[in-house]
């Protein structure tokens, strides 16, 4: 019985030390948000209709070691936000 109780122990501290090193790892994956600081931004909006919107979006992202600088429109709805 002792044994049992000391292996549910174990495995809860187990479990506790592995959030706080989850969330760290989640932290430096893109998901997570790594990758850069202002990776992507709003360049530009020009309200079109009481509903609609036309956003330029500035995205920097880095493949092998360069940099592209991508702009995209995109129209945008009230109801979608």
């Amino acid at each position: 019985m002792t044994s049992t109780g000391l292996t549910s122990l174990l495995w809860f501290i187990a479990i506790i030390v592995m959030i706080p090193v989850a969330l760290w790892l989640l932290k430096r994956t893109p998901m997570g948000g790594a990758g850069g600081h202002g990776l992507m931004r709003s360049v530009a909006v020009l309200p079109i209709s009481p509903n609609q919107r036309l956003v330029t979006v500035e995205v920097l992202y880095t493949v092998q070691g360069r940099t592209y600088d991508v702009h995209v429109n995109t129209l945008v709805s009230n109801s979608s936000i």
